[in-house]
């Protein structure tokens, strides 16, 4: 398994709240969230961390803060390249990046259920 993501607090200001380990996992992720007016937005990115209790999400489309999300995260087995493995959880963003100097996207709090692996056909 992929060794831990160890996240340093040193020299920030925010200080890492996380209650869960994070993995390195890269995977492509399909979001959804409802605007305040009731409208329903589609985003795509690319999961660069993931835990139990949430994940860091490489996106142009950021929703707001506290929005409540679907996420539908798509890996790829290692082993074969055929299948694949999808993680899908229902969470909240807790913040948005948008600094020019690190990656744009945002962190996303949830909790993450497997779904049967899928064959490539």
């Amino acid at each position: 398994m992929d060794t831990p993501v160890k996240h340093s607090t040193a020299n920030t200001d925010r200080e890492d709240r996380r209650k869960s380990v994070r993995y390195p996992l890269t995977g492509a992720v399909q979001f959804q969230w409802h605007a305040r007016d009731g409208q329903r937005y589609d985003g795509v990115g690319i999961a660069r961390d993931i835990g139990k209790g949430g994940a860091f999400i490489e996106s142009d489309s950021t929703p707001p803060v506290a929005s409540v999300l679907r996420l539908t995260v798509t890996l790829a087995a290692e082993s074969k390249s055929d299948v694949t493995l999808q993680l899908v959880g229902v969470g909240f963003v807790r913040y948005v990046r948008r600094d020019s100097c690190q990656k744009i996207g945002f962190g996303a709090s949830g909790v993450f259920h497997t779904e049967v692996p899928i064959s490539k056909v």
